[in-house]
């Protein structure tokens, strides 16, 4: 780089390329002087390091005068640099401020109106089970006629319809296997379960049911009810 033409009455050569051509001048303005070098990139540290440079900037330097300098790059505000339109908003005050507005504005919309917009969603009580209460009433007057098979066929209805929907199992065979897999789910004993299955099956024996069959079975169930999980 250098200068293709000056005006000599105004411009002093300072330093020249390999081939004369002027490319460090000085030229006087007021009280001082402006120094213009086309080859800035001799002063960084980099370069000063490379060959005889150092002392090539050291003599450029000297031909400074003493007292205040002001330096200052060309390239320092472009070189590299890669502005958008965002950095041109951030610069201006007023366009910053609107900005800062927008988004603030934004995320305020996406936090109220972004929301899932429903209807309240209405409380309905689930129908109560009156089959418990239905088969006490059953059972308190088959007991009261001292039908007690009647009454301990509605207690095995129950239960039966009980492990049913708590376990999920069929309760269409009352054997060692279905209380084996009763006792499983349930975390009470075998032996206790087969008992109380025994008692179950008895049911569909032929005859009576005698009033302490009746008294032992509700005792089995009460403690199965009770011990369950």
């Amino acid at each position: 780089y250098y200068f293709e033409s000056i005006d000599s009455t105004e411009t002093e050569v300072l330093g020249s390329d390999r081939l004369d051509h002027p490319n460090f001048i000085k030229i006087p303005l007021g009280e001082g002087a402006i120094y213009i070098h086309l080859v800035p990139w001799i002063f960084t540290n980099y370069n000063i390091l490379k060959a005889d440079n150092a002392s090539f900037a050291s003599e450029l330097l000297t031909q400074l005068p003493q007292g205040e300098l002001i330096w200052d790059e060309y390239y320092k505000g472009i070189r590299h640099a890669f502005h958008t339109p965002l950095s041109f908003v951030l610069q201006n005050d007023a366009l910053r401020w609107a900005y800062y507005t927008m988004v603030v504005g934004v995320f305020a919309f996406i936090f109220v109106e972004g929301k899932r917009r429903q209807r309240n969603i209405p409380i309905f009580v689930p129908l109560r089970n009156e089959t418990l209460s239905f088969v006490g009433t059953l059972a308190r007057l088959y007991y009261y006629h001292r039908h007690h098979k009647r009454v301990a066929l509605q207690m095995r209805l129950h239960i039966l319809e009980f492990i049913r929907t708590k376990y999920r199992l069929a309760t269409g065979k009352l054997d060692d296997h279905f209380a084996e897999v009763v006792s499983r789910k349930a975390g009470i004993p075998e032996v206790e379960v087969k008992l109380l299955v025994n008692e179950l099956r008895v049911l569909d024996v032929p005859g009576d049911f005698e009033e302490k069959q009746l008294m032992r079975l509700n005792e089995r169930m009460e403690r199965f009810y009770g011990r369950c999980r």
